[in-house]
């Protein structure tokens, strides 16, 4: 997942360049690194846990 490209799970993600971790919502854009302001590659790091359905009791 590049720079540039839209972001296609919300999650946690950590540029290639400098490991700088920001929040990322589906649909939005790739950013350039927060930190050093390259072009980077990003990778996940966590994504949204879906809730578990509480049973009635």
């Amino acid at each position: 997942m590049k720079t540039g490209r839209d972001v296609t799970q919300t999650g946690l993600y950590a540029s290639s360049c400098c490991l700088a971790e920001t929040g990322l919502r589906k649909d939005a854009m790739f950013p350039r690194c927060p930190k050093c302001l390259a072009l980077t590659v990003w990778m996940v790091v966590t994504t949204p846990v879906a809730p578990k359905d509480k049973k009635a009791a």
